[in-house]
């Protein structure tokens, strides 16, 4: 008796938990915690790339040879300075407690956040060019990423301000999961990655400028340790002058031994994965809208914790009040 009487004590913690954070529904408290916990992992561990050398060592190799002066260099180092404080600022805005305690705050944080992201996503825009490579693909992926999420930081702004509280939130979370699609590319890119190298059959083109400072910055070697220059892996490279701009196709292939096939095969994922997490999330959110009973007019304050909140009264309750 006293064994079962325990085990509802032991099993409500995360009730307890879910209360006290403010959320009513069961589903809203764990989109929330599997959508912190991913975003906490990832700018968490983004905020080592603050240190110029630990980046240049990390991103995907040749990015660093566009990135490692001018305006790319600028452009970059401000979009990690603005983009990964934004994503952990986010986390907050969506705590329903939090918001109807302490409003202040949350119109403060939230109009930080705006700024941040409105700065990264300008950032974005100059970097993408040389980011992975930079194809048509990843442009244009950027662009719908920074342009979409333009919009719905500015829809929630809007109608919060016509004191539209449901659709502020509704416009937030669709800014905030767009963006976090980012997270879920760096985990479709490996899996994509392994897929084109069990292919062998596919290839970007660099230049060999980048190439050779891929080669010295990765030192790719002969078998007996000796370095091996770039004319030597790519003929077409050999006794080119320094203005001299020659392009040649680089297979994409998990070989750690070739750091430029490495790049290559980065460079061939990056804008696949970012479409693909795009769609995924934008079309994921709108089901967890329509199943939680969010969309319309006709929401009540009983709906998703997450969307809904005490602290501010629709305009349609004002009204019938």
């Amino acid at each position: 008796m006293k064994q079962a009487a325990a085990n509802p004590n032991s099993s409500n913690w995360w009730t307890h938990a879910t209360q006290t954070l403010g959320f009513k529904r069961n589903q809203d408290a764990r989109f929330f915690v599997g959508l912190s916990l991913a975003m906490l992992y990832f700018c968490g561990t983004r905020m080592a790339y603050f240190d110029v050398e630990t980046f240049s060592r990390n991103i995907s190799p040749g990015d660093w040879y566009y990135f490692k002066e001018g305006l790319y260099r600028a452009a970059i180092r401000i979009h990690l300075f603005t983009t990964i404080p934004a994503g952990l600022m986010m986390l907050p805005q969506f705590v329903p407690k939090l918001r109807a305690r302490a409003l202040g705050f949350h119109r403060i944080n939230g109009y930080t956040v705006i700024a941040l992201m409105s700065v990264g996503n300008v950032t974005a825009l100059l970097i993408m060019r040389r980011s992975f490579g930079g194809d048509i693909a990843i442009q244009s992926a950027v662009v719908t990423l920074a342009v979409a999420s333009q919009i719905a930081m500015y829809q929630a702004w809007r109608n919060a301000k016509m004191h539209r509280i449901g659709q502020h939130r509704m416009w937030a979370m669709r800014a905030m999961i767009w963006m976090a699609c980012i997270v879920s590319t760096r985990v479709v890119m490996p899996i994509a990655v392994i897929s084109l190298s069990a292919m062998d059959s596919y290839f970007f083109v660099k230049t060999c400028h980048e190439l050779d400072f891929i080669q010295r910055q990765g030192k790719t070697t002969f078998s007996d340790g000796s370095m091996r220059p770039v004319a030597e892996l790519y003929p077409e490279c050999g006794n080119i002058t320094s203005s001299e701009e020659k392009w040649v196709a680089v297979k994409g292939k998990f070989d750690l031994s070739r750091p430029d096939q490495v790049g290559a095969a980065l460079n061939l994922t990056f804008g696949m994965g970012l479409w693909l997490c795009f769609c995924l999330h934008a079309a994921a959110l709108e089901v967890y809208f329509d199943l939680t009973r969010m969309n319309g007019s006709a929401r009540s304050a009983e709906d998703s914790s997450i969307v809904q909140g005490s602290e501010v009264v629709p305009e349609n309750n004002k009204k019938a009040a």
